[in-house]
């Protein structure tokens, strides 16, 4: 589909040429002005009744406009897996946790191997009571010292 454009008159083209000289001169002194201040600078400085569409027109069809920001994207690092560890105890995890008993808030810290995947110790801590958590056995589970 093809768009229909009107022929501007010869008033308005003797009007822009007027008012051309004015921008390009403004956009020569201050070329990181867009076309709302260049109208603003027109309108209230220069005194001259003219449209901010007419402005911002007169800069496109020039080649004056200035270039719009470019939105800055985060760096993305290519995608890699996540790192493992090759051998037993070389990396350990370590998270904290707190949880609702009866007794008032307990808070539980657990530590384990990346490589093995089972739980080293975890120590849990209210504040009435101190409960640590020895090392766990073959079967996983946690024997409690007090």
């Amino acid at each position: 589909m093809v768009k229909l454009r009107r022929r501007r008159s010869a008033a308005r083209e003797q009007s822009d040429a007027l008012v051309l000289p004015i921008i390009g001169r403004l956009k020569q002194e201050h070329p990181f002005w867009g076309y709302r201040r260049v109208w603003a600078y027109l309108s209230f400085v220069e005194r001259l009744r003219i449209n901010k569409k007419r402005v911002y027109r007169l800069l496109k069809e020039n080649d004056l406009p200035v270039k719009g920001y470019e939105k800055l994207k985060a760096r993305r690092a290519s995608w890699q897996s996540k790192p493992r560890p090759d051998k037993p105890n070389k990396w350990w995890g370590v998270d904290l946790t707190k949880v609702i008993t009866n007794e008032g808030w307990a808070y539980l810290v657990v530590v384990n191997d990346w490589f093995t995947k089972k739980i080293l110790g975890a120590f849990c801590r209210k504040p009435q009571l101190r409960l640590r958590l020895a090392r766990s056995d073959e079967s996983g589970s946690l024997s409690a010292i007090s």
